[in-house]
């Protein structure tokens, strides 16, 4: 067991031992922000016949006038709206009316719309030149049979999803949702629905962690609260190990008496990888592996359990997902005031991020405490507190993790009472 690790040693120690994800077949509705788990081929020729994108008129181009301003009229011979075959072709001196979609007739090289020529009299006059080409899609100029439409482990969005419909793929192979197992450890407390009694607190990292590890793309799979007891605590585990691809702990991570979760992961044979980070609010976290599968131990503290989920599992669950991308973002920005809570350790202090004038702006929220979440609900970022970083001024360039998903637009304006 290694002891005082830096995050991202830490991060690749788990890493590692994430396994490649099983599969399984869904309805392509149902396949949204999944990872695809198969390449894709076309079936047919797309498009499967040269078609108008346009409202127009289909003719020969080399029937067309040499040079602008000269007039040359064709006679209407057809008329296709959109999934009508042409019953004729066309030839030297006639147009064909089509729609957009319709399909070219055989001897037709060229598309005008409907706005840049005159129809009178049953023939549309043309006073400009037209290309060989012009205004037609042509078929297969998407993709040939055969072709790879779309490559596995892509995230599946609502454009994969339309070209999945043109390959025909009513079903697709996706990676499965990984299952997430939380345990909550603490004798102090209570379900949510509770009113605390003295000494208690309502279990909230139940649910907080649940929310993150849906977010992260995971199914959260919630325990029961454990007291502080070691053979219960390793029960729980034991139990979580065999529910689900990953087990989560808070609390008990720590140094004091009732600190049993490195006991109690021992106790049942498990490797313990790292016991505590480089980084504050949350240093004491627990890396661990058992029966092939990962636990993760965090803090009991919820703003410190939220942070080091952010930074330690997030990226995790990602893999396990399938996912490519596994981490947040991280861009620079620039601080709106000044902050001389700097520390001698590494800190990733919650803060609001906004663009502004083209550059990212990012203010740090005022409850830093590792036990308190006023100031979880307004923030969308980590800021990167350097170890031993001198007092910080307003406009210094600091760098942070965009959380929630990246979004900028927490609430509706960062000038707000809330800060």
């Amino acid at each position: 067991m290694e002891t005082n690790v830096a995050l991202e040693k830490a991060l690749n120690m788990l890493l590692a031992y994430v396994p490649k994800p099983d599969i399984e077949t869904v309805e392509i509705l149902k396949s949204q922000n999944r990872v695809l788990a198969e390449d894709v081929f076309a079936d047919i020729m797309v498009p499967p016949f040269s078609r108008s994108p346009l409202d127009g008129f289909a003719f020969r181009s080399s029937d067309t006038p040499r040079e602008k301003g000269q007039k040359v009229m064709f006679k209407i011979v057809d008329y296709l709206p959109a999934g009508v075959p042409a019953t004729r072709p066309v030839n030297s001196g006639e147009a064909v009316k089509l729609m957009t979609g319709a399909m070219i007739p055989e001897g037709a090289d060229a598309v005008v719309k409907f706005e840049d020529v005159v129809e009178e009299n049953g023939y549309v006059v043309i006073d400009f030149p037209v290309k060989p080409g012009a205004n037609i899609v042509k078929k297969g100029e998407d993709f040939l049979p055969g072709d790879v439409i779309i490559e596995k482990d892509r995230v599946i969005n609502a454009n994969t999803i339309s070209l999945l419909a043109l390959a025909g793929k009513k079903k697709v192979a996706v990676y499965k949702i990984p299952k997430v197992y939380i345990i909550c450890t603490g004798s102090e407390l209570v379900d949510i629905e509770q009113i605390p009694g003295p000494g208690k607190i309502r279990n909230t990292n139940l649910y907080s962690i649940g929310a993150l590890v849906a977010r992260s793309g995971g199914e959260p799979v919630l325990g029961q609260i454990v007291n502080d007891d070691l053979n219960l605590i390793a029960q729980e585990i034991k139990r979580g190990l065999e529910m689900a691809d990953l087990v989560l702990t808070t609390g008990g991570a720590s140094v004091g008496e009732y600190d049993l979760i490195i006991k109690a992961l021992e106790s049942i044979g498990a490797e313990i990888l790292f016991w505590k980070t480089d980084f504050k609010p949350g240093t004491p976290v627990i890396g661990a592996v058992a029966n092939g599968k990962i636990v993760i131990g965090l803090s009991g503290n919820p703003q410190a359990a939220m942070t080091s989920f952010e930074l330690i599992a997030y990226p995790v669950i990602r893999k396990l997902t399938g996912r490519q991308n596994i981490y947040h973002a991280r861009v620079k920005a620039f601080l709106d005031h000044p902050f001389d809570k700097t520390r001698g350790q590494r800190r990733f202090a919650r803060g609001y991020c906004y663009l502004k004038e083209g550059e990212f702006r990012v203010k740090i929220l005022p409850w830093l405490s590792p036990g308190s979440l006023k100031g979880v609900l307004n923030s969308n970022a980590l800021v990167e507190i350097p170890k031993n970083c001198p007092p910080l001024k307003t406009n210094d360039p600091v760098n942070i993790v965009l959380i929630e998903g990246g979004s900028l637009s927490a609430f509706d304006t960062p000038d707000s009472g809330l800060f």
